[in-house]
């Protein structure tokens, strides 16, 4: 899963823009999440990317995102963002060296 935000503009920073912090985390139910705390994993991205490939992710699984900058402290996350990883599954056919990949999302 890719991953993108915008720079965080110099006006915003607090000293100098060291790293971007994404929280990955297994979806829940909305009401699950009131006030839980639970960040889930943690990547930190050099400064000077806006994007990161998120792997390892299960297929057919919710998972939510957010974004934080980090100068002298953590700044404030992004909103949650909720994407759903596809799942696909490799058919082979006999007598053939083809495959087809059928995705379900």
């Amino acid at each position: 899963m890719l991953v993108t935000w915008d720079p965080l503009p110099d006006e915003f920073t607090n000293g100098q823009l060291l790293w971007y912090i994404i929280y990955l985390r297994s979806y829940k139910n909305e009401y699950e999440w009131y006030d839980d705390g639970e960040l889930g994993r943690r990547i930190n991205v050099s400064s000077s990317e806006t994007y990161v490939v998120l792997d390892n992710l299960d297929g057919g699984r919710r998972y939510q995102v957010s974004v934080a900058a980090f100068t002298v402290d953590v700044g404030p996350k992004s909103n949650w963002e909720t994407f759903m990883v596809g799942k696909c599954v490799m058919k082979l056919y006999p007598c053939s060296s083809s495959f087809k990949a059928d995705c379900y999302y």
